[in-house]
């Protein structure tokens, strides 16, 4: 009682130590989720197994509703009884195909639900623009998948917990360690492509904050279409090359689904305003991204430049 007592006074004289509080409650409560998921994705190649097994006889299932009964059976044709092939025997390669699609779908479903399992840990980033904390969940992750055995499909949601983690020391303008901890402390294989993709978005990152227009041209023209369907890349890409007015026009028209590339997309049509001589319309989009942009560094500048805009913008 004497702490709870506590607490509730260190909530109503700083409002600083009641949030602190809570992101540590926050922290406990997603560790223990990060624990449940590598518990939960041990095992499950016997049960996985099992599905493709069922896939198998549904595409059997599919097939034969166009080519008839798959085995070789007695059919009367008039007064006569004749013996039919089925399409096992007369297609032998449609097993095949049955096979390989049941094996992709049930990699499919494995993937979908591992990563589904992620969205919580994202939406700290992606929907509460909150980096910081994001960064210490994910710290978790890694630093606890390095103390298991991995097993199953572990080492998959390993290789996700450490993607993660390089995203989110970059969107915590950390590049350093980021790139560290691709060269040194990565496990796994270098030549995957979920290693190869997160080592070219560090490239773009370290172009950008370097404006350095050949290198980041360079990169973003042999992006794959993953990168180029984010088209915050492309705008970026406008903004080093000093297209403020085409940056800015695909900017007001460019729906985000997420909160934080609302802020990074507010934060870049701000600049696009500030160079194209607009500080009333560069303002709204600066407050925007103070009043949403959380732990995010993008907050932190755009406080910078309302700052010293102030006297220009009265």
């Amino acid at each position: 009682m004497i702490f709870h007592n506590t607490k509730i006074e260190l909530c109503a004289e700083t409002g600083t130590g009641c949030r602190r509080m809570k992101e540590m409650d926050e922290n406990t409560l997603m560790e223990e989720k990060i624990i449940k998921l590598y518990k939960k994705w041990k095992g499950g190649r016997i049960k996985n197994a099992l599905s493709a097994v069922v896939f198998y006889f549904l595409m059997m299932i599919i097939v034969s509703i166009f080519f008839g009964n798959p085995f070789s059976h007695r059919e009367t044709l008039l007064f006569f009884e004749v013996w039919e092939p089925g399409w096992i025997s007369t297609r032998p390669y449609l097993l095949v195909l049955c096979g390989a699609a049941a094996i992709f779908l049930t990699l499919f479903m494995v993937c979908y639900k591992i990563l589904k399992s992620f969205k919580e840990f994202d939406d700290i980033l992606q929907q509460q623009c909150d980096p910081k904390q994001y960064l210490e969940v994910i710290s978790y992750g890694v630093s606890y998948g390095k103390e298991l055995r991995l097993k199953g499909y572990q080492k998959s949601v390993f290789q996700l917990m450490q993607q993660r983690y390089a995203l989110a020391l970059m969107v915590n303008a950390q590049l350093e360690e980021s790139r560290r901890f691709l060269n040194e402390g990565w496990i796994g294989k270098k030549k995957a492509g979920i290693y190869k993709n997160t080592v070219f978005n560090l490239d773009l990152v370290e172009a950008y904050q370097q404006q350095d227009v050949e290198r980041y041209s360079e990169l973003y023209n042999r992006a794959g279409r993953s990168f180029k369907k984010n088209r915050l890349f492309g705008v970026q890409k406008l903004f080093l090359e000093h297209q403020y007015k085409q940056a800015a026009d695909i900017l007001e028209g460019y729906k985000v689904k997420t909160a934080y590339n609302n802020v990074i997309r507010s934060q870049l049509l701000g600049q696009c305003y500030d160079n194209l001589g607009d500080r009333k319309r560069a303002e709204e989009c600066m407050r925007y991204v103070l009043e949403y942009g959380n732990t995010m560094p993008a907050r932190a500048k755009a406080e910078k430049w309302l700052t010293h805009n102030r006297e220009q913008l009265v």
